[in-house]
């Protein structure tokens, strides 16, 4: 018996059938305060959804129209403030962020498109483009009093091109250049004044080969020799490596062996393949021929990868209770990941993995591939 699986990972997209088949819908917390509201119609959601906090404040709203969940959506702060909200107006999908206290924080075109971010008292704070998801072209950073900070050139979703930092009054502090995300070849230092303090060479984001100091004359005061970041010799001048800052305002997890793919689209491809391949190493397909099964089976795993990056919370959905099991078993036992990182911060995520395999009789199929990939 040979059997063809179909895999693919996204983002929570799906959840888990309810029962009700018509009429109001209700969920309520341990503490008897409302947690989700809605209708149902023919199995499906429709019309406005609404969740609330806890302690009954309303948190989130969103609706349906015949069972797919709409673009435009809400959420709000405890205190009733706009904390989100998302529209599509024409072919454009837009995204807004507040502060709490109801000033904005971020606006952007979802996918393709600006984005913005704002400090609370409302100065331009970052300045960037994405297309296809992915940061692209010039990343500008600035001071809360307007000036330029930095400014970082992208290309899908990793740093290549030059990167510029600025002193608040202007004038260039540091320049250099990226390749494939890493900081190569000549860096040069000013000061305030704009005079050439420091010039050297780095390799995939360490010092290497010759740094020179300067005086304000343009006089070499010191060299310092450096092989793979490290030091020859002794010196009492300790030179810092500058951190170049991350634009991208999403970073997904990260497999194990993924680690030199370059942006994140390039990582979410990376993603499904290895988990692709660890499902098709570890799944019982003995499970089909045991259970009598024939034809095409779905699966649908629904798990987070939490702030360590350890796959949580795995729950699955199928026709039979021994592949909601194998399915549970197999993802449960993935390997700890690099989390997702929003804004420098770690997350928990909620993905979605539906499981498809084509059960065949023993006759040989004259494809080559046991095993696609759908992305």
């Amino acid at each position: 018996m040979k059997i063809f699986f179909y895999l693919s990972i996204f983002l929570l997209c799906f959840q888990f059938g309810y029962s009700q088949k018509n009429g109001p819908y209700e969920k309520h917390y341990d503490n008897g305060q409302l947690k989700i509201s809605g209708q149902f119609k023919n199995k499906n959601r429709v019309g406005e959804w609404k969740e609330y906090y806890d302690t009954g404040e309303l948190h989130k709203t969103y609706s349906y129209t015949k069972g797919k969940r709409d673009t435009d959506k809400k959420s709000f702060y405890k205190n009733g403030i706009l904390k989100s909200e998302t529209k599509k107006v024409g072919e454009n999908v837009f995204s807004y962020n507040y502060f709490e206290s109801g000033k904005l924080f971020v606006e952007r075109i979802l996918y393709n498109g600006y984005y913005k971010e704002y400090f609370e008292s409302g100065v331009l704070k970052v300045e960037s483009n994405y297309v296809e998801g992915d940061l692209s072209g010039v990343w500008v950073q600035f001071f809360e009093t307007g000036k330029k900070e930095w400014e970082v050139v992208y290309l899908n979703g990793y740093k290549h091109g030059i990167y510029n930092q600025y002193h608040l009054n202007g004038k260039l502090k540091l320049t250099g250049e990226h390749k494939l995300d890493k900081k190569e070849g000549k860096q040069q230092r000013f000061n305030e004044k704009g005079e050439l303090v420091w010039e050297g060479s780095l390799s995939k984001e360490v010092f290497n080969k010759k740094w020179k100091r300067y005086n304000s004359s343009g006089s070499v005061l010191e060299t310092l020799k450096f092989k793979d970041g490290n030091i020859i010799g002794s010196s009492s001048i300790d030179l810092i490596n500058i951190d170049v800052p991350n634009g991208n305002i999403e970073m997904v997890p990260v497999y194990p062996g993924c680690e030199t793919v370059l942006g994140n689209k390039g990582q979410k491809k990376c993603l499904n393949n290895k988990i692709a391949s660890f499902i098709l190493k570890n799944f019982n397909t003995e499970l089909a021929n045991d259970l009598g099964l024939s034809g095409r089976q779905k699966i649908y795993v629904i798990f987070k990868i939490d702030k360590s990056g350890q796959v949580i919370e795995t729950r699955s959905r199928a026709i039979n209770l021994e592949l909601e099991k194998e399915a549970i078993r197999v993802i449960s036992k993935l390997p700890q990941m690099t989390p997702e990182y929003q804004r420098g911060k770690a997350v928990i995520v909620p993905y979605s993995l539906p499981i498809v395999f084509q059960v065949q009789s023993k006759k040989k199929n004259k494809n080559s591939d046991d095993f696609v990939r759908d992305y």
